[in-house]
């Protein structure tokens, strides 16, 4: 026989991943977002000098939009059917210099498109995981047991 509390454990066992898919889907869009306003710079034609004052600078300065075209992102189905992983990166078939504005060179300094909005965006993403799942565990605590 299943006391009122094991039901409850049960009852969050089972909507907590909803609550994680939620969470994961808030740090790729705020990532996704960070990233591209680090990709936005000023636009500098081929004509003109595009070794202006923001050179080695984010947001990145840039002659085309191929690296901006580059973002990708893919949330897996990766438990049960709920998306709670994500991966976000640049696809080096679309701008195969990614790599060179990201890590840097001996000649240029790294502006870290990706690594930055992660690092800066991380707590908030992690809060925001945390908030996501204990509401779920006080929405379903206060429930009175069947």
């Amino acid at each position: 026989m299943e006391n009122g509390f094991s039901k409850k454990i049960d009852q969050i066992k089972k909507e907590y991943l909803p609550a994680i898919e939620k969470a994961v889907k808030f740090g790729h869009d705020e990532i996704m977002t960070a990233a591209t306003k680090n990709l936005s710079g000023p636009h500098y034609g081929k004509a003109e000098n595009y070794r202006g004052s923001q050179t080695g600078q984010i947001p990145v300065p840039r002659i085309t939009s191929m690296l901006i075209q580059s973002l990708r992102s893919i949330l897996a189905e990766a438990y049960k059917g709920y998306r709670v992983l994500v991966c976000i990166f640049s696809d080096v078939r679309i701008a195969p210099h990614n790599k060179f504005v990201h890590y840097g060179t001996r000649y240029m300094r790294p502006r870290r498109f990706l690594q930055d909005p992660v690092k800066e965006r991380k707590q908030a993403i992690l809060n925001r995981m945390n908030y996501e799942i204990m509401l779920v565990i006080r929405r379903i605590g206060q429930k009175k047991a069947a």
